[in-house]
């Protein structure tokens, strides 16, 4: 069966470069605003205040939101995808290349990690504890990241299939409820959730001007992405 490529030529807006600078320096401001204590504890107020209204439902989708798209999870889900991709369209580009979207949107988050290392919030000051203690840096949140990369990458998929409009609802509606479950959950700040915007947005919008301007170009003729 012949393949085809629904990803070969990715969407690239013209205005590309100020785009990265921009969401660049904006990534930058919402990490340092994130190191001023007075913020911290203004967004904690408000963490503290989500816990409080809980009930089992919101505690089931918080918690299963939170799991779904952790690191472990969200590795195993975006290998999933992928070789659904390769057995459904028979393109080892395509399923590749949603890999490299995902890890795209995703990376940047790991990157700003370490650079601000910000504290996470101390969930033993939630009125209920309902996901293990995170360890590792606050902003931005990686699993925002991942909710926003792996959707855009399902929807490139689909913009030219009957259902495309679906998958384009439920991506827009699964970025306000990950970012609602991790701030319920007490593990991030707003600030966190805000900073993932823009890191995302960075990381898809750089990779896709690298792919489209050059690596794609390499890529494509490969010998294994032409069988």
């Amino acid at each position: 069966m012949t393949s085809r490529s629904y990803l070969k030529k990715l969407p690239l807006a013209k205005a590309w470069l100020p785009i990265i600078v921009v969401t660049t320096i904006l990534s930058v401001i919402a990490g340092l605003l994130g190191t001023l204590g007075w913020v911290r504890d203004a967004e904690f107020g408000f963490d503290r205040f989500l816990n409080s209204t809980g009930n089992p439902a919101f505690d089931g989708i918080s918690v299963f939101a939170s799991e779904l798209y952790s690191p472990k999870w969200a590795v195993v889900l975006t290998l999933v995808i992928m070789i659904s991709i390769w057995l459904k369209t028979k393109s080892r580009l395509d399923a590749v290349l949603f890999g490299a979207i995902v890890a795209a949107g995703w990376l940047p988050a790991q990157i700003f990690k370490i650079i601000f290392n910000e504290a996470r919030p101390d969930q033993n000051l939630l009125n209920h504890k309902l996901v293990p203690i995170e360890v590792d840096a606050a902003f931005p949140s990686g699993h925002l990241c991942f909710a926003l990369a792996i959707g855009y990458g399902l929807f490139l998929l689909s913009r030219h299939t009957r259902v495309s409009k679906i998958v384009l609802a439920l991506w827009i509606l699964s970025i306000p409820v990950m970012g609602w479950a991790r701030l319920y959950v007490g593990v991030h700040y707003i600030n966190d959730l805000v900073g993932s915007l823009f890191a995302s947005i960075l990381g898809i919008t750089a990779f896709s001007a690298l792919w489209n301007l050059w690596l794609g170009e390499k890529i494509s003729r490969l010998r294994f992405f032409n069988k």
